[in-house]
């Protein structure tokens, strides 16, 4: 259902009993009384899920070709996602970031998570002029702590669909000082921050 609010202020229910668990990005139509059409893919975003933490949706982002466009979202207390999209012609679109503290198939041989997986889902103006993007996502050190994982070894890693593998990116990194992974990435997808536990102690 739709609610007028005030001028040009809507608010929209959508009962969603018998939906499975996942991420429903809604694409918003709108026909005023002059007949003129919007359309705005991805315009919100719905996260059925007991592991979401939070999330952010920007669906008016523009972006000037081949300079960066950046976005910052706090998706829960202890993260902060910072995101510069770079593409190569000039367009607008929306941007959907989701926050989980676990998904499926996140096991990894040799490695840790540190519970912390951010998914980006773009509408098809920016996902298709994508040039490359820096992705920024920050940490606490108290997660390192419970994870038990060596800071240093921190990296970004995307989620294969097709092969349901997860795999590193090849051009990420950590600033252990400032508490935030960084990887520079040509796609969006769903990524987790994994590492290695620390090197035992000499005996």
């Amino acid at each position: 259902s739709m609610d007028l609010l005030s001028d040009n202020v809507f608010n929209a229910t959508l009962n969603t009993t018998g939906f499975a668990s996942g991420t429903y990005f809604v694409d918003i139509n709108a026909t005023d009384k002059a007949g003129n059409i919007r359309t705005v893919d991805n315009g919100a975003v719905i996260v059925i899920s007991s592991s979401a933490k939070g999330a952010y949706t920007n669906s008016s982002v523009s972006t000037v070709i081949n300079q960066p466009t950046m976005i910052s979202a706090n998706t829960s207390a202890t993260t902060t996602v910072n995101l510069g999209i770079i593409t190569n012609t000039s367009t607008s679109g929306s941007v959907a970031i989701i926050e989980y503290n676990s998904t499926e198939n996140q096991t990894v041989s040799g490695y840790r998570v540190l519970g912390k997986f951010i998914e980006i889902e773009t509408s098809s103006e920016i996902k298709n002029n994508l040039k490359w993007a820096w992705l920024n996502i920050s940490y606490s050190q108290a997660e390192v702590d419970v994870a038990g994982i060596d800071e240093s070894t921190l990296r970004a890693w995307y989620y294969n669909s097709t092969t349901n593998q997860w795999i590193q990116e090849s051009n990420s990194g950590v600033d252990a000082n400032r508490n935030y992974v960084w990887a520079n990435v040509n796609h969006f997808s769903l990524y987790g921050l994994y590492g290695t536990p620390p090197a035992p102690s000499p005996t």
